[in-house]
């Protein structure tokens, strides 16, 4: 499961209703919660279910200010975006090595 931006375990584990170690093992292990559990966090943070589930990319954070945001920020997301899709490429190889 992936974790939407500025979000904490503790937040995602409040509106799951379970203990903080099991957000922490769905975010670090890929156990999946239930689909009651994932609705309701994907609900109260606003995002699809699929972001969590890292099948389509997690929506940018709020920018509160006005303006654009600053090109740096562009930058780290294109570069995790990137990463995301090696890190599935891997994922595939890894699974047809199993």
């Amino acid at each position: 499961m992936a974790r939407p931006p500025g979000v904490t375990q503790n937040d995602i584990a409040e509106v799951a209703g379970v203990a903080q170690p099991t957000v922490g093992r769905w975010l670090n292990t890929g156990i999946i919660p239930s689909g009651e559990k994932l609705t309701k966090i994907a609900n109260h943070f606003g995002v699809k279910i699929e972001s969590l589930l890292g099948t389509e990319a997690m929506p940018a954070p709020t920018v509160l200010q006005e303006g654009p945001p600053a090109p740096l920020v562009d930058e780290v997301l294109i570069e995790v975006q990137e990463i995301r899709e090696r890190l599935k490429l891997l994922e595939a190889k890894l699974r047809k090595l199993k």
